[in-house]
């Protein structure tokens, strides 16, 4: 059915566009913002491993992934698919502990935001997961 569908062969001809519009560009930018922003973060992060980020570089970090898992989940619904609201949990959860990531190690704060991250996506990935044509 049209509307739902993530093909974009099979949306009405006059939603076409303004989907394409959506996914594939404008909030394409937000993601990459995102990019971004975790790799000026991370930059920051290899000059003085050592030491904690400071509140800028924090800010940046929490940011730049809020930019990409949020601009990715945005995605995902304008796509006609159910919102991942773990993806919303994930960025709540970053932004409540940004504070104790100033006082972490540089590596320390990625290795924690990285590690939220990653348990999002494989939560997810179980959550949603689609047999193998082997399993199947």
């Amino acid at each position: 059915p049209g509307g739902d569908s993530t093909d974009v062969a099979a949306r009405p001809a006059a939603r076409r566009g303004a989907f394409c519009r959506d996914v594939y560009s404008l909030l394409h930018y937000v993601v990459i913002a995102g990019v971004v922003g975790v790799a000026v973060a991370v930059e920051k992060a290899v000059t003085h491993p050592a030491e904690p980020l400071p509140p800028a570089g924090v800010t940046t970090l929490v940011a730049g992934v809020m930019l990409f898992v949020g601009g990715t989940a945005a995605e995902v619904a304008r796509a006609g698919i159910e919102m991942p609201r773990l993806r919303l949990v994930a960025i709540a959860v970053l932004l409540a502990g940004a504070f104790l990531l100033t006082s972490l190690a540089a590596t320390t704060a990625l290795a924690v935001v990285a590690a939220v991250v990653a348990l999002t996506a494989l939560v997810e990935h179980r959550r949603h997961r689609i047999p193998s044509p082997v399993e199947a």
